[in-house]
């Protein structure tokens, strides 16, 4: 995994523990209002937050 510059995203990485496990660590971890994951099978992932990210700024959620 690159190094990650934008302190808006948070890298967990748990060993061995299972994608709940994980997932429910990312949740209590998360400090914002939204909580977006991605796998490894996920592609295209700047382009879908930054499209996720302007539509709820201009939803008002």
């Amino acid at each position: 995994m690159g190094k990650i510059s934008d302190p808006q995203i948070v890298y967990c990485f748990r060993e061995n523990s299972g994608i709940s496990s994980a997932k429910n660590r990312g949740v209590k971890l998360a400090k914002g209002r939204y909580v977006a994951f991605c796998g490894r099978d996920d592609l295209g992932v700047r382009k879908d937050f930054s499209r996720s990210r302007s539509i709820l700024k201009h939803t008002h959620m």
